[in-house]
């Protein structure tokens, strides 16, 4: 394959990635920006992504950032339709099962059961271990890309990194989202933002 000039040059653009910015403006999305973000990646898939990026002619960050457009493209070209409004009475419907559901416990449990749940729901995050070898960055993300990557790492209770390594380490794998997975997780994003959206609306009257 042929090298085409870095595109921050403002020569020619790489085929792969003239290839993936296609994809994305044509994912539904309109325009969009990028976002920054930092990310620490340990050895083992390092190593892979550069023997990828190799192959590619691309440099170690275009083919991390090739590989999360790729994530996300896959997740779209499976993605179910769905009725939002319909999802949302179901969402809705679902969640006040599960309030009444965990209101039964607090009547069985002490007093303070509810602060331990909520400091547990509030710091059970998982983040990458300080003592393991990681190569340390960088990159410009499209929007739409970081956005989908945050919404999910918020379910997953997780940092975006976290995210990112896992999205890499299934990339490298071809193990991509099935119709299935990405039908849940559209459903769960949505329920996130939508609460989201109410405690913002609650606070601004605060």
């Amino acid at each position: 394959m042929e090298l085409y000039k870095n595109m921050r040059k403002g020569k020619l653009v790489h085929p792969v990635k003239s290839k993936l910015q296609e994809q994305l403006a044509g994912s539904g999305y309109g325009d969009f920006g990028s976002e920054l973000v930092r990310y620490r990646i340990p050895e083992e898939i390092t190593m892979r992504i550069k023997n990828s990026a190799n192959t590619l002619k691309l440099d170690f960050r275009d083919e991390v950032i090739r590989r999360l457009c790729v994530y996300f493209i896959k997740k779209r070209e499976v993605e179910p339709e769905i009725n939002k409004y319909n999802i949302i009475d179901e969402m809705a419907k679902d969640f006040i099962i599960s309030v009444d559901e965990y209101k039964k416990t607090l009547t069985q449990e002490n007093e303070n059961s509810l602060i331990k749940f909520m400091t547990a729901s509030m710091y059970n995050v998982s983040f990458q271990k300080s003592d393991e070898n990681v190569t340390v960055g960088n990159l410009h993300i499209d929007t739409i890309v970081f956005n989908d990557i945050k919404l999910t790492a918020q379910l997953h209770k997780r940092s975006v990194n976290a995210e990112i390594i896992s999205r890499l380490a299934r990339s490298l794998n071809l193990d991509y989202p099935d119709k299935n997975e990405v039908e849940k997780i559209t459903k769960l994003q949505l329920l996130l933002l939508l609460s989201e959206s109410y405690i913002q609306h609650k606070m601004r009257k605060i």
